[in-house]
Parts: C-alpha cells; structure tokens; sequence
C-alpha cells in the first residue's frame, strides 16, 4: 500500500493514462464511460464531485450500484484505480459520507480515493476528520489522494506540515497541474508546486485551460496556457507517476470570484470524445518527445 512515505515512480513505457468522466458534463454515467472508452483510454476516473460533476451521488454508494458499475467498466474494456470522491471533509456530516465513499471505492477496486485539501478557515476540523479517515483507508488498503481545488492554492509550507503530520499514514498528493493555474487565475504555472511534492505523489491531473474574457474555460489538454512542456520534460526526467489522469470538465468556465458555468447546452458527445483522442495524442508525444531527446527507457 502506498503511503507518504513512498515513491512509486514509473518509467515512460509503464504508467497509466486514464481520464475522468468529468469531460462528460450533462451526460449520464453509461454516456461518459462510453465516451472515455470510445476515446481509447485503457482507465477510467468516475466522478463523484460535490455540487460539481456527479456522475455518481451518495445515493450510489453502496455495494450493488458498485457492483453495476464494475460490470459497465468490464463491459467498455476499462478498469479504475482512482475514485474522484470530492468533498468537503469539514462539512458537518463528512466523516459518514467520506466513509461510504472510501467503501464504494475499495468495492470497485480502487486503490485511490480523491478529495480536497480544506482551506485554512476549516484546517482544524479538515485535520481532525483526515486522521480518522487515514485509519479507516488503513483498514481498507485505500491511500486518500489531497488534491489542491481550483478555488485555493496552498501554500508550500501547507503540504510540507500535512505530510508531516500525516507522515506513515495512507494519505498522499494527488496533484492537479490545472487547479494551480485556476486557483492564481492564470499568474502560477504548476511545475514549481508539483516538485517538492513528487516523493508524495499518487495521482496527478492533466487539466488545460485559457484566459477568455477574463474567465477561465477548460480546454482540451495541449490547447490552453498551463505549460505542459515543461512539465512533463521535468516529469520524464525524473520518474513518472503511477497514474496520470485527463480531468478535462471541457467548456466548463470559471470567474475571478471562482463561481463555475458549465457549457449550456452541452457540448456533443462526439466533441468531447474528441477532445479525448487529441489530449491523449499530445500527453504521449510529450512523453516520446522527452524520452527521445533524454534517451530514458
């Protein structure tokens, strides 16, 4: 079981490439799956993302919906290692949801279950809960992915006292390049903040996204400003991760004051299952790319 402790990188020929179904915004469940299939991605990330994306809700959370789903995954040829569970650890009720969810996700045989780091306001009912989650996840062979949101960018010392403290425990980083980009509202790109944290990395997302307007709107990854190059020569260099998966909410577009507007009306099914291929073509040519020019196996 993966802990903060481990680094479990991977060379270029190994790691897995998977995308979530939050590409899929206003399809069902069947729909995205199919949609990431169709795409030719081997894995799949399903969201359960509060008041955002959910494609699966509390009232999926128990072992017949889990056992439904792994027959549609089995169906489309796609397996899941990570579970996008996104909520709001300090919320009044989380520790009860939090754990149906980890359940869900060991019954769908994940190895990773996602949600955010808290923003400091509720850091000490974030860290009081996360404790009592960690044990819970020990007991289930799950790691809790943290994940920087798009509305709060943590700082260094943040992570640094979080790992400390959660230190021998399952919980790690599960990284997402667009969120910084998001959260600093264009000013940050994420190489700098991913690197300290690589000896903790579980999970990383792919997100791309422009300045439109003055709004943020989801791109397909390769067409927006976060500097994927150079990420990915540093990534190739130095061991990638386990996972690397597409979190693409494409057309989705978010203000300065971090208010989301998905696209209305929904984006065809076929242009996002495009923009699927091509964010996938271009994550691998970054890799080939480096791997050529660095001559790593």
């Amino acid at each position: 079981m993966s802990t903060v402790q481990d680094s479990h990188s991977h060379t270029p020929s190994s790691f897995g490439l998977a995308a979530s179904t939050i590409a899929f915004i206003g399809y069902n469940l069947e729909e995205a799956v199919h949609g990431v299939a169709a795409a030719g991605y081997r894995y799949v990330e399903l969201a359960a993302i509060d008041k955002y994306v959910e494609h699966l809700t509390d009232s999926d959370m128990h072992p017949a919906r889990a056992e439904a789903v792994r027959y549609l995954l089995e169906a489309h040829g796609l397996e899941t290692m990570a579970f996008a569970a996104h909520m709001d650890l300090a919320s009044p009720g989380a520790l009860p949801r939090f754990a149906k969810r980890m359940q869900f996700a060991r019954d769908l045989g994940c190895r990773i279950i996602i949600t955010n780091i808290s923003p400091p306001a509720a850091w000490n009912d974030f860290m009081s809960n996360l404790q009592y989650l960690a044990g819970m996840a020990g007991k289930l062979d799950l790691v809790i992915g943290l994940e920087n949101p798009g509305n709060y960018l943590p700082a260094p010392e943040v992570y640094r006292a979080l790992l400390e403290t959660m230190k021998g425990s399952p919980v790690a980083i599960n990284f997402d390049c667009g969120n910084v980009f998001n959260a600093s509202h264009g000013a940050i790109q994420p190489l700098d903040r991913l690197q300290p944290l690589i000896p903790s990395l579980v999970n990383l997302h792919i997100k791309d996204t422009s300045l439109v307007r003055d709004r943020l709107r989801s791109m397909p990854i390769g067409e927006g400003q976060v500097d994927y190059e150079s990420l990915f020569k540093y990534l190739v260099s130095q061991g990638l991760p386990d996972l690397l998966t597409v979190e693409m909410p494409l057309g989705m577009e978010m203000d300065r004051q971090k208010r989301a507007y998905p696209p209305d009306p929904p984006l065809t099914w076929d242009t996002v299952v495009s923009a699927l291929i091509r964010s996938k073509e271009y994550i691998l040519h970054l890799v080939r790319q480096e791997v050529k020019k660095n001559g790593v196996s």
